[in-house]
């Protein structure tokens, strides 16, 4: 039996998203925002019918579940915006700090699109090695992704002492 109908469901969304449009660059409206419950209850029922599909495997549901959301969080939120982090420049920082080197960053269009309609490829690169990739429908979006999935790796002490490994052979 379904606790609402959907003519006040699509209501409610509606007024959601009219509040919310002209407010992506206001942080201090995120502050009093209260969404209704049903949000809540769908993004649990989202979150576990994925959760069910891959297995019970709570980790691949994490990546999977939060990689949608961001990226098409990102959609909505200009790359000016206060909630933007400039995730390259943040890696190019750490990059610096940590390993004492820089790392570069090759883009090339893809002849043919992923399934998610992407077209741009980002690599990252300390000097020939591969540190990550990404792809998205835009230049920006798919350097950020890929800064993102880099810096991810980073918190892996093996893998920076590798890196830093590979620094140190080449001076």
């Amino acid at each position: 039996q379904m606790r609402f109908a959907s003519e006040p469901i699509a209501m409610e969304i509606g007024d959601v998203e009219s509040r919310l449009k002209g407010c992506l660059n206001d942080l201090s409206v995120w502050e009093d925002l209260v969404l209704p419950k049903f949000f809540a209850d769908l993004l649990e029922s989202f979150v576990g019918a994925v959760y069910v599909d891959l297995g019970f495997d709570f980790e691949r549901t994490r990546s999977v579940v939060l990689d949608g959301l961001e990226a098409h969080l990102w959609d909505y939120v200009h790359p000016d915006s206060p909630l933007w982090r400039n995730l390259p420049r943040d890696l190019a920082q750490t990059f610096e700090k940590e390993l004492g080197c820089s790392v570069t960053y090759d883009t090339r269009k893809l002849a043919e699109p992923t399934p998610d309609g992407h077209r741009i490829e980002c690599t990252v690169l300390k000097g020939d090695t591969v540190v990550s990739k990404a792809s998205h429908k835009n230049t920006k979006k798919a350097m950020h992704f890929a800064a993102k999935r880099a810096l991810e790796k980073l918190t892996d002490e093996r893998y920076v002492e590798n890196l830093k490994n590979q620094t140190s052979s080449l001076s």
